[in-house]
């Protein structure tokens, strides 16, 4: 992954705080090809040198993000796939 891309990462995650991590990780959930990994790695060493930002609290909207976006899928999934309504 190149440097650039770590920086707006880096970027993200110090102005926008938790709220970047799960809607990243939440969207990669849903199947969009984001770097969920990379932004929870980048957020606890964020978390690591910044008393103000809580690993705990960057696990808990990682599993936020995943769960909600994971239903989302499934929840779409099951929309696209339900049969036709039988008409008679």
């Amino acid at each position: 992954m190149s440097s650039v891309l770590l920086g707006e990462l880096q970027q993200l995650v110090s102005a926008h705080g938790y709220w970047a991590v799960a809607l990243i990780v939440g969207l990669e959930s849903m199947g969009l090809p984001l770097p969920g990994e990379t932004i929870l790695v980048l957020a606890a060493i964020y978390a690591a040198t910044e008393p103000s930002f809580n690993v705990g609290v960057v696990i808990a909207v990682a599993a936020f993000g995943a769960i909600v976006g994971d239903n989302a899928l499934l929840a779409r999934a099951e929309i696209r796939l339900r049969p036709p309504a039988a008409t008679g």
